[in-house]
């Protein structure tokens, strides 16, 4: 089966540098499957899973959103804010992190009511 270059790079450098047979991702238009000598695009990332797959294993991440670049050498170039696999995501700070966001949101819900 044919592969594709897969290129996932966060602000503090390359995450993976890898050759894939699938990547599955949620972009600003929606899901896509993006598949070896995909068409050239360039769209947003939402802050989702994505999951690539190679010789049949899965591998899934999260991603905190971003930007993915599919070119014509077909290589897809995803740059997100954040990426993390399943055994790196800290419970207990995205925990707080999800107490912080909801606190911030309740606030400016109050301030809008007023």
């Amino acid at each position: 089966m044919s592969k594709m270059r897969l290129h996932i790079v966060t602000p503090h450098g390359t995450y993976k540098d890898t050759d894939v047979d699938y990547l599955g991702i949620s972009t600003t238009g929606g899901d896509l499957g993006i598949l070896p000598h995909h068409i050239p695009l360039a769209t947003g990332v939402t802050i989702s899973e994505m999951h690539y797959e190679v010789d049949g294993k899965t591998y899934r991440f999260a991603i905190a959103g971003g930007f993915m670049y599919v070119d014509a050498d077909n290589t897809v170039t995803v740059i997100g804010n954040a990426v993390e696999s399943p055994e790196e995501i800290d419970l207990r700070r995205a925990e707080e992190a999800k107490q912080r966001a909801e606190s911030l949101f309740v606030y400016q819900l109050k301030m809008v009511n007023k």
